[in-house]
């Protein structure tokens, strides 16, 4: 990774976006709305059993 900074979208600290937990709350309404008013199903052909089985954990430090 060559700029870590990148991957923090609302940035850190004093310089914070002060409209950070309002776009998170606006994603997570967005969502919640997305889901109850579309019928959602997998595609034909489509195996969720495989896609958790190939999986992978991972996490960052």
């Amino acid at each position: 990774v060559l700029n870590h900074d990148a991957f923090i979208p609302f940035s850190y600290g004093q310089t914070a976006c002060v409209g950070r937990h309002l776009a998170l709350y606006e994603a997570r309404a967005v969502l919640a709305m997305l889901v109850q008013r579309y019928d959602m199903e997998f595609a034909p052909g489509y195996d969720p059993k495989q896609w958790l089985a190939d999986l992978k954990d991972h996490f960052i430090i």
